[in-house]
């Protein structure tokens, strides 16, 4: 998308002609439109960040790839809905880590970025699958 035709001439695109660029700071709150969104950062080997966002009285935790961190999961406590991944290696979560999270914790989780050989029928965490459509 970085060169676009426009029926005349081809036209150079750039970041700022896709996005608002809106930074969000580690140590308060940033509104965007109805969003109120809290950041954290993860224990990643890649700079990432979680993501607790509230509209509407629902609050949503995106926690991205992390190793396990009780503190992160306090942080995402709140959120009606966690998406949260499991995967394999020091910078992701263990599954079994998150299938000894309490019943009320797990029951508001999905999981995602877990590996292809993952049995997400034995889960005790719903899985998500590629395709599905979350509603409230």
């Amino acid at each position: 998308m970085g060169v676009l035709w426009d029926g005349h001439t081809f036209r150079e695109k750039t970041f700022d002609d896709y996005f608002e660029h809106t930074p969000l700071p580690w140590s308060n709150e940033t509104r965007i439109g109805p969003f109120r969104v809290r950041t954290r950062r993860t224990v990643h080997h890649v700079p990432t960040s979680a993501l607790l966002v509230e509209a509407a009285g629902r609050v949503f935790g995106y926690p991205s790839d992390t190793a396990f961190d009780p503190e992160l999961l306090a942080f995402l406590a709140p959120a009606n809905l966690i998406i949260h991944e499991t995967n394999y290696g020091p910078a992701h979560t263990p599954y079994a880590s998150l299938a000894a999270l309490p019943a009320e914790l797990r029951a508001r989780m999905r999981l995602i970025h877990y590996s292809d050989g993952f049995d997400v029928d034995a889960s005790n965490i719903v899985a998500l699958r590629e395709g599905e459509i979350l509603s409230p």
